[in-house]
């Protein structure tokens, strides 16, 4: 006899009250996770510092006195005399330093050897922009002058008079708009990159000796010279360091987490309801020996009625077979 199959839904996974039980504690699990990382922030803290809101202000100290310097500088009045001497001698938008030019060069080194780069920094100007250089380059020559610089290209640049290694430092500021400054360093730091073209930042303090001249890379020939100011001092080099992690956004990478897990929860759970579970049953119907096709009750009946039958026939032959015996005794 053949067997179908009937396709019938299984019984809920989760009943009414358990599923609504399930979804309020994965939310509270997303809000406490919130609070978490919310309230590890430093900000949310900062009411329990002070009465204001900010943490208490500490009273300031008063500023170290300025380092003392340990030769002759541009104060000494014969060295500041000779140097105006000297400075008659310089050509501003020349590409290449003349002879003449190397004693007010190898001067102001001098200077810069004598004194820390604190003490250059406390005593140097902040108010002198590129234009003042560019326009007036007499009248602020030897000027002591502190910058911040964006550092594009760090060179070396020979040796001093005394064998110390120079550098020279190609960068801009803020107020150059894409005008560069060059300048001839001291001491500069060891482990700071050098190359033709780097992204550092420093901060500069010495003086202002030309203007120095150069041709841009993208010069053609006939173009005219650029000038870019030609300082001789110190930099505080500021090596470039990783902000840090922003862990604003971590709450919605924990929110995120949970709704995932929610969804894979809801998806099994839709997926075990909707899922058919197969069953056997009894067709009601059949096919005779005939080919025709009958009810399983009316097949039963014509089973039972055969039977039937076969007993009365077999009663019948042994009644027969009975008389017959008796017959031939």
């Amino acid at each position: 006899m053949r067997r179908y199959w009937e396709e019938r839904s299984p019984p809920s996974m989760f009943g009414g009250s358990l599923l609504l039980r399930l979804i309020c504690g994965i939310g509270m699990l997303v809000i406490v996770s919130m609070l978490i990382v919310r309230m590890g922030e430093p900000d949310r803290w900062r009411w329990l510092a002070g009465d204001d809101g900010q943490p208490p202000k500490k009273q300031s100290a008063p500023p170290p006195p300025i380092p003392e310097a340990t030769g002759p500088t541009h104060e000494d009045p014969d060295q500041a005399e000779t140097a105006r001497e000297e400075f008659q001698a310089m050509t501003d938008g020349s590409l290449k330093p003349r002879r003449e030019e190397m004693e007010p060069y190898y001067r102001l080194v001098f200077w810069v050897k004598n004194q820390p780069f604190e003490r250059l920094r406390r005593l140097a100007r902040r108010d002198l922009l590129y234009t003042n250089f560019h326009d007036e380059p007499d009248k602020y020559r030897g000027e002591l002058v502190t910058m911040d610089l964006d550092v594009r290209r760090v060179l070396e640049a020979g040796e001093g008079r005394d064998g110390d290694k120079l550098k020279e430092i190609w960068g801009f500021t803020s107020e150059s708009w894409g005008h560069p400054y060059v300048a001839i360093v001291v001491d500069c730091p060891e482990d700071m990159p050098v190359g033709p073209s780097v992204r550092e930042k420093a901060t500069f303090a010495g003086y202002f000796l030309k203007l120095q001249g150069y041709l841009p890379a993208e010069s053609k020939p006939g173009d005219p010279i650029e000038k870019a100011p030609l300082l001789i001092g110190r930099i505080q080099w500021k090596p470039v360091v990783a902000p840090p992690a922003d862990r604003s956004l971590e709450w919605i990478w924990g929110l995120a987490l949970f709704v995932v897990i929610g969804l894979v929860l809801a998806a099994r759970f839709l997926y075990l309801r909707l899922k058919p579970r197969r069953k056997a049953f009894l067709p009601n119907t059949t096919t005779s020996p005939s080919g025709e096709v009958i009810s399983i009750d009316s097949w039963l009946e014509q089973t039972n009625l055969n039977a039937d039958e076969d007993g009365s026939n077999v009663a019948d032959d042994g009644r027969r077979r009975g008389e017959k015996d008796l017959d031939e005794q």
